[in-house]
């Protein structure tokens, strides 16, 4: 199913006002929230939190360190009294935390930690699952934004899902390089014991010093790119390779505009997530009571036990629904990402490239007559009438020879 035409009188596009307008890029912002709760948009976020604790669970699978597991569908609402205050401070750290998620494996010393490799593995997972579902809700954001009637969940997950392998090479390809150049260093550094090595690290140490600096724009690059990289390809159908050129000229040509559109992504969707927290919150509060009056228990923990003395599996099944439903913030975190992501791109390709923020790549209908004609319709040929008949109506008068 192809992407639908705009409607006939879309609202005036965000071009009319000054980049530095502000009060312009906030509704902006607040139109991507309205986006987040299409249901399609919630499942595919839904989807994608699933599959990737799936993923990093399997990351450490056969870790020996038990506290380095990852619990799945691990609750994400803390219990006790509703302030307000604590609930914007929490709605700010599940943002700001989604992201931290994709960059802490790679931005922290974890190739020298006990745990490194499945710290590692973890976070190229992460990105290889986000790569078909981010890239399925930031298409959705794309048209949302710029006042197309988005497509079918189905139809989003089929374009996504052609362009899979490059969407998630796009991030990974200068994440190897870094990961490369960061490995060479900490060979030669463990080598440099050796008088011979040593010597020439010494020599060449101006060298591995430009290596080491080329090694931390790609890595900064890539952390706060990321993003745009992969809202670029739903946005203009881009290159994966093109994406990422795209990216990084983004974050390097405009940081401090940067900065700020991400600093208003935040404040506006940690205010969403506020209201998210409370619904929950409220709800939570009220499945509690259910389950205490059906004879269930929670621990200290928030762990749910009984009816009984200890653990069952009807509690499990119980325990794991509602992890489930306490689980919903964390949805709403990725769907937004993605949303604040693409709004961000938009914004950023106004203000570098100068194209309107209501441009947006629409895939190509089928003409309708060549959709309406039945194949081999013009490849019959016409009959000529018994003799003594008239011809039918409409049929061409028969020919002199004949």
């Amino acid at each position: 199913m192809p992407d639908a035409p705009a409607p006939s009188t879309p609202p005036p596009p965000l071009d009319e006002a000054g980049a530095g307008d502000g009060w312009i890029v906030l509704k902006f912002l607040l139109h991507a929230v309205a986006g987040v709760f299409r249901a399609r948009v919630l499942l595919l976020a839904a989807a994608g939190v699933l599959a990737a604790e799936l993923g990093v669970l399997a990351c450490f699978l056969f870790q020996p360190n038990q506290a380095a597991r990852v619990e799945l569908l691990s609750p994400t609402v803390a219990a006790g009294p509703v302030d307000a205050g604590e609930l914007l401070r929490e709605a700010w750290a599940g943002q700001a935390g989604y992201w931290q998620a994709f960059v802490a494996p790679f931005w922290t010393r974890a190739a020298t930690s006990a745990d490194g490799f499945q710290q590692g593995l973890a976070g190229v997972v992460r990105l290889i699952v986000w790569s078909l579902f981010g890239v399925a809700i930031a298409r959705i954001a794309a048209l949302h934004l710029t006042h197309h009637e988005p497509p079918s969940m189905a139809t989003t997950l089929r374009r996504s899902t052609s362009g899979w392998i490059g969407q998630a090479a796009g991030p990974l390809v200068p994440l190897a390089v870094v990961g490369v150049s960061a490995g060479l260093v900490h060979m030669l550094g463990g080598m440099s014991r050796l008088w011979p090595i040593g010597m020439a690290v010494a020599l060449l140490w101006p060298l591995l010093a430009l290596l080491a600096a080329a090694a931390g724009v790609l890595a900064i690059g890539v952390a706060f790119g990321f993003p745009l990289m992969l809202a670029s390809q739903s946005v203009e159908r881009r290159d994966p390779f093109d994406a990422v050129s795209c990216g990084f000229a983004y974050v390097y040509q405009r940081p401090l505009r940067l900065a700020a559109y991400t600093a208003q992504a935040l404040a506006v969707g940690a205010a969403a997530g506020a209201v998210v927290l409370l619904a929950v919150r409220v709800s939570d509060s009220v499945l509690v009571g259910w389950f205490e009056g059906l004879g269930y228990a929670f621990d200290d923990g928030g762990h749910l036990y009984g009816p009984g003395s200890g653990p069952s599996v009807v509690a499990s099944i119980a325990r794991f629904w509602h992890n489930l439903f306490l689980c919903l913030p964390a949805v709403f975190y990725a769907a937004y990402f993605w949303f604040a992501a693409t709004a961000v791109y938009l914004l950023l390709r106004r203000d570098i490239d100068e194209k309107p923020s209501d441009e947006v790549h629409l895939d190509e209908a089928p003409a309708p007559d060549e959709a309406a004609a039945p194949a081999g319709a013009a490849e019959q040929p016409t009959q000529a009438p018994p003799p003594g008949e008239p011809p039918p109506q409409g049929a061409p008068p028969p020919s002199a020879e004949a």
